[in-house]
């Protein structure tokens, strides 16, 4: 006898039965969100008590001085940018600024100071040699070697110009916004206070020459006193060029006279032109001299002094060029019968044959330096026959002076005129070398009294201090793990809703 099950029409789920189902337990959904929400907000906000609110301010410093690229203060000492932040700097810091009062210990303050190389042009000079290397396959390996030590050099020198100051801490201690910026412009101001004053960093050495010798003047030899206001031309002429070349004292102007180094260069080259080199040249026009064995004493004197100077410099030159052709007949010797492990295969140099490659990029990097050592040998060569020069024409003007000397030193009487002539070239000139030197002298202090009342001698602000906080970062978080958890929260109440609907469902 054959059975058959009964069909039922509602196998099929009444999705208005269950949503109206749902909907009377719209209760369990929303408590279970507002579980998640809480239960996330709580973590997170366990999380930020844990590590509260801190405030970042920092601020960028370019080092001014000339040497901050090499590593070295002005006046040798070697430079780092950790001195900045070292700690009788930041003593002094939180004793002035009685940051104490906040709750801030002398520790916490030191270890929440930071300072970080920066470098402004990196990208430029990124750009510069990525310029330089396109098409490298064309490039020699001695030419690459070079451009790229060249770009470390480049990299390395614009990192030691400029710094990134941070300080961060926390909002608990409620420090002002406004002595945040303070303790940030004061750090800085105080390392180069301390450094200029304490430990003398600056370039502060006298650039004026020594007092000017009337009394020599007066009562040498015509001769001799020439020789001395050239000299001491000299003298002064060195002392405005390092004031010139120096990027304070350029800009000083003498309050006296209206002189600057550059100025006052102009009006001593002047003066050597037209009055001095002229004094000089007069001795060999005709004979001057207040007495005239005691001139030539001095001359024949003065003459074997130079003769003496010359040969010097020729023995050296001679030296020198004894040493360029030894060095240089090595180094050929040397290229001719290189080492086994160097001439093996070299036809065929690339990258893939390894050991060898390198061997290559050594023995290049050699000739390198083996160019430049033979190219300071010949400027030596070069300086000191300029040297012999230089004597050989002194010595030709002294035994000129000499010689009209010899002509009257039978007791003839000398030239009046041209005495007095003499007498009054050589006032004049001292006159304007002696103020020359007080100018001189007065420039040097303006720059010395500009560095010591100026710490920006020693570093530049690019813009004020930025100030940081991450208590909207905070915010955001909490409210970015809230709403995760009230969504994790959403989808347990409709699972828990769904479970209970299923299981009230009334049977048929």
């Amino acid at each position: 006898m054959n059975e058959t099950l009964p069909v039922k029409d509602n196998d099929e789920i009444d999705l208005a039965q269950l949503f109206s189902s749902l909907w009377k337990l719209r209760l369990v959904i929303v408590l279970c969100t507002l579980i998640g929400v809480l239960m996330s907000g709580g973590l997170y906000l366990k999380m930020w008590v844990n590590s509260p609110s801190v405030v970042s301010v920092s601020s960028e410093i370019r080092f001014r001085f000339n040497g901050s690229n090499k590593g070295v203060y002005p006046n040798g000492q070697r430079f780092e940018i950790n001195d900045m932040i070292a700690s009788p700097i930041l003593d002094r810091v939180y004793e002035g600024l009685d940051l104490e009062q906040y709750g801030l210990t002398r520790s916490a303050f030191g270890s929440s100071i930071t300072i970080t190389p920066s470098s402004t042009n990196k990208k430029f000079i990124d750009l510069k040699y990525t310029k330089l290397l396109e098409g490298a396959k064309y490039i020699k390996a001695g030419e690459i070697q070079d451009i790229n030590e060249r770009y470390t050099q480049e990299l390395q020198a614009a990192r030691r110009k400029s710094a990134e100051l941070t300080f961060v801490v926390s909002e608990r201690f409620g420090i002002p916004i406004s002595v945040l910026k303070t303790i940030l412009s004061s750090i800085p101001e105080v390392w180069a206070k301390v450094s200029i004053d304490s430990y003398g960093v600056l370039d502060l050495a006298s650039t004026t020459p020594v007092s000017f010798d009337q009394t020599l003047v007066n009562d040498s030899e015509y001769m001799l006193s020439t020789e001395y206001l050239a000299n001491y031309l000299g003298l002064i002429n060195g002392s405005l060029h390092r004031l010139k070349n120096d990027e304070v004292g350029n800009l000083q102007v003498d309050p006296e006279t209206g002189y600057t180094a550059s100025t006052l260069l102009e009006h001593l080259g002047n003066t050597k032109r037209f009055q001095l080199d002229v004094l000089q040249r007069a001795f060999s026009v005709q004979p001057i001299a207040k007495d005239i064995d005691n001139a030539i004493f001095y001359i024949e004197n003065e003459i074997l002094e130079r003769q003496e100077r010359r040969d010097e410099s020729a023995r050296r030159a001679e030296r020198i060029i004894q040493t360029y052709n030894t060095y240089n007949s090595s180094s050929n010797s040397d290229s001719q019968n290189p080492a086994s492990s160097t001439t093996s295969n070299q036809s065929n140099m690339t990258a893939q044959y390894g050991d060898e490659f390198i061997t290559r990029l050594m023995q290049i990097g050699d000739e390198l330096s083996d160019a430049k050592f033979k190219q300071a040998l010949l400027n030596r060569s070069l300086e000191l026959q300029l040297n012999q020069e230089r004597e050989t024409t002194t010595i030709n003007r002294l035994e000129r002076n000499l010689a009209k000397l010899k002509e009257h030193s039978n007791g003839l009487q000398l030239d009046p005129l041209a005495l007095k002539r003499v007498q009054s070239s050589i006032k004049q000139v001292s006159d304007t070398l002696i103020e020359a030197r007080e100018i001189t002298v007065r420039l040097a202090n303006l720059r010395k009294q500009h560095l010591l009342g100026n710490s920006s001698a020693l570093y530049a602000g690019n813009a004020a201090p930025m100030v940081k906080s991450n208590f909207r970062e905070q915010v955001k978080g909490m409210i970015k793990y809230s709403g995760i958890g009230g969504l994790a929260g959403l989808f347990i109440g409709f699972f828990f809703a769904l479970v209970l609907a299923v299981v009230r469902k009334p049977k048929s």
